[in-house]
Formats: structure tokens, sequence, C-alpha cells
């Protein structure tokens, strides 16, 4: 009953949600790059990095069950690593608020709001700056 992390493939993306990504994430998903999470040799979540039309790098996460936290932790300090050492600015997000402390996690990450950006979305959106 082991959380197995492996790198993602466009196919377990599709698999994942099970359809081609719609017209307006297309944009989204021309460079990316993420994680899948199994258990028991079935897909329970995935995490992405993409890049949007403005070059701004955003960070994505859905879950089909709870996962272990310490997973999640140093899943998400190693690619912002990356990242960082690869000479990005920084990642942006949204914060889910149907999961329970989120904002916390998100602050413990380094994420602070970020409402001079805004997004056709209208939520607010959080940014790991790496440059301060």
């Amino acid at each position: 009953m082991d959380h197995y992390l492996r790198q993602a493939s466009k196919a377990d993306l599709v698999a994942y949600i099970g359809h081609e990504p719609s017209a307006d994430w297309r944009p989204y998903l021309r460079d990316w790059a993420g994680y899948i999470v199994e258990r028991d040799g079935k897909m329970v979540g995935v995490g992405c990095i993409s890049e949007d039309d403005q070059g701004r790098l955003w960070a994505w996460v859905h879950t089909r069950e709870a996962l272990p936290a310490m997973l999640v932790h140093r899943g998400v300090v190693k690619v912002m690593g990356h990242l960082r050492r690869a000479g990005f600015d920084g990642v942006h997000c949204y914060r889910d608020e149907g999961i329970a402390d989120s904002e916390r996690w998100l602050r413990r990450l380094g994420f602070r709001p970020a409402p001079k950006i805004t997004t056709a979305r209208g939520k607010m959106v959080w940014k790991c700056d790496f440059l301060n």
C-alpha cells in the first residue's frame, strides 16, 4: 500500500483526467513536466509545472485521495529547487480552498499572495518568488 512517485508522460496525464486536455488548457501544456503518484498500480495524484503564454511557470496538483504529507512536501521542494537552480524567477499557483491547511502549506513552501497578477479565471494568484 505504499505510494510511488514517478515522472509523468502525456499519456499518463490523459489517462488521469480521462480525456485529452480541453482547448483552453492546451496552451499551458506545450511545455510541461510532472509527476504521477501511484498506489497499488493506480494513479492517485498528479503534479505538474507548466508555462503560460507570458512565460510564467504555474504549479498545479490534483489528488484522488489523501497523500502522505512528507511525500508531497519532498516532491515539491525537490522540483522547486531544480527550477531555482535552472534560473527561473518563480512559480505561480492558485490555492485550492477545498484542501484543509492549503494556505499554511503554500506559505511554508514560500508562496505569497500576488494581488497584482490577474487572470481570466478571477482567482487569487500565489507566487513563490525565487529572486527574493
